[in-house]
């Protein structure tokens, strides 16, 4: 498959437009220099860096993949942002006990859509119900 920078260009600003960001934005959240993202945005940078382009994917929720190869889209349910990774990392840490009980806390939280910490009898979500 061959490269094209107009193509990563035009997936660059579709997912902006999707995200609903600014260039500052995507710098800020990036750590890449305005300029440097204006650049690119504008065309005149045609060859950026690969850890520029990775830094804003990441910004943008992007996957990396589908912005130079086309391969996926943006924000499917097999694409996942920086902080769900870091979310899967720590547990898969988790003993199987220990990921039991945060499997009960999500059901419970999808189940009564609500952000406390106690259900209405006054359990604790927290404390693994399995096995």
């Amino acid at each position: 498959m061959v490269f094209s920078f107009d193509v990563l260009l035009s997936r660059l600003q579709e997912a902006k437009v999707l995200k609903k960001m600014r260039i500052e934005d995507i710098s800020k959240k990036s750590n890449v220099p305005v300029g440097t993202i204006s650049k690119i945005f504008a065309g005149i940078t045609t060859d950026p860096k690969i850890g520029t382009l990775i830094a804003i994917a990441d910004a943008l929720d992007a996957n990396i993949d589908y912005l130079i190869y086309g391969k996926r889209e943006i924000n499917t349910d097999t694409t996942f942002s920086k902080k769900e990774c870091t979310i899967i990392k720590k547990y898969r840490q988790l003993t199987a006990e220990q990921q039991g009980a945060i499997e009960n806390s999500i059901d419970y939280y999808i189940k009564t859509n609500k952000k406390d910490e106690t259900t209405e009898n006054g359990e604790d979500p927290f404390v693994n119900k399995v096995g």
